[in-house]
């Protein structure tokens, strides 16, 4: 299984790749949106692990309207540090 895991925090982003890698998948890291937006295009993935809150002023959110806006319905999988209520209530069309 590919998976792409995009997650601006490298502590973070690191430690689920090795646990995701362990489990036998073959594991693509992202930091950024745009670096996802790349890799996507550079490979196809079984599914996306993305973080909600991304340093560069986008979101996981905005990233999962794009990759569903291309037509394409890889699973997801959202993770986050952060503590909200209804992250996913606001932004996921």
């Amino acid at each position: 299984m590919r998976v792409l895991l995009v997650d601006d925090d490298k502590n973070l982003r690191l430690g689920l790749k090795m646990q995701l890698e362990s489990n036998g998948m073959d594991v693509n890291v992202a930091d950024t949106y745009q670096a996802a937006l790349r890799a996507m295009t550079e490979s196809d993935y079984n599914a996306y692990v993305l973080d909600i809150k991304l340093n560069d002023n986008l979101t996981g959110i905005e990233l999962y309207n794009k990759i569903r806006s291309m037509n394409n319905q890889t699973p997801v999988i959202f993770i986050s540090s952060l503590c909200l209520q209804n992250p996913l209530n606001t932004g996921v069309s």
